[in-house]
């Protein structure tokens, strides 16, 4: 099935963020199962992401109300054929709210100063099906000014942001930040590789983008070369937190400031990054 996401944060300062999510379903298609994940890859607990969401509901191309139910911790019925919402729509819409308001690797954070999305607490699947080329449109303030993502850019003008992905595992394992962060870059193996940072890094004196360009390379010479178009290193700074979670050609960091400021703390953060890149 195909699917076209949309994701709106109108009012960072609520943690509040829209999902949308439209399609189209074969005729004799009466029952779709949708489902949150319960859990993040390369993070091994269950997450229950589902917790995080309200006002689901579901419209058909008329707008008329779709049967849309919750039935377990992470699975959502969306029925055509029930009596009280029949319907012989083919083409529908789901709607939800996420509360997104838990800065960690494997959790989605909004506020007024940025917003890091962790997709796999945002959009929902189908159950036993394949998701072919899944779109995603983000809507956010202008002020923001940065968009930082593993994931292709399809966008056709410079007034709405729209990326695609091969399927819905490779989509949701595309950490995506939007805000006013500081934003550089390298090449290495004659590929781009993006750096954002959200935060305050404290003045130091240490070479942040030629060290991660010397562990690209090393790793990447160790292996042969490297399995990606393009990579993209998002780091959070901010006092206390520390941690990382890799993706497919991505990695999601989060390190306490002060620490940089001592090379003790600033080789951590190489270590950090290097483990989570390897």
């Amino acid at each position: 099935m195909k699917l076209s996401y949309k994701i709106t944060i109108d009012n960072p300062s609520t943690h509040q963020v829209l999902v949308e999510i439209t399609g189209e379903r074969n005729k004799n298609e009466n029952q779709i199962k949708f489902f949150l994940p319960r859990w993040s890859p390369g993070s091994y607990l269950m997450r229950e992401y589902s917790r995080n969401l309200s006002r689901c509901q579901a419209f058909g191309e008329k707008n008329e109300n779709l049967f849309f139910e919750q039935i377990d911790i992470s699975t959502f019925i969306l029925d055509f054929s029930h009596a009280e919402f029949k319907s012989d729509s083919l083409k529908f819409k789901i709607s939800y709210q996420v509360f997104c308001h838990e800065l960690t690797v494997r959790t989605s954070h909004v506020d007024s100063s940025h917003a890091f999305l962790h997709l796999p607490t945002l959009l929902m699947g189908i159950l036993d099906q394949k998701i072919n080329e899944p779109t995603i449109e983000l809507e956010f303030p202008k002020a923001w000014s940065k968009l930082s993502t593993g994931l292709k850019d399809i966008s056709t003008t410079r007034e709405r942001f729209i990326y695609q992905a091969q399927d819905y595992d490779t989509l949701i394992d595309s950490p995506i930040e939007i805000g006013c962060h500081e934003t550089d870059g390298f090449i290495a193996f004659g590929k781009n590789h993006h750096l954002a940072y959200y935060g305050n890094l404290l003045p130091h004196t240490e070479n942040i983008k030629a060290d991660i360009k010397k562990i690209v390379e090393h790793i990447g010479g160790f292996f042969g070369g490297v399995p990606y178009e393009d990579y993209t290193f998002i780091t959070h700074f901010v006092p206390g937190l520390y941690g990382g979670l890799e993706h497919l050609n991505s990695t999601a960091l989060h390190f306490c400031p002060t620490q940089i400021t001592t090379r003790k703390g600033y080789l951590n953060y190489l270590c950090l990054v290097s483990h989570e890149y390897f």
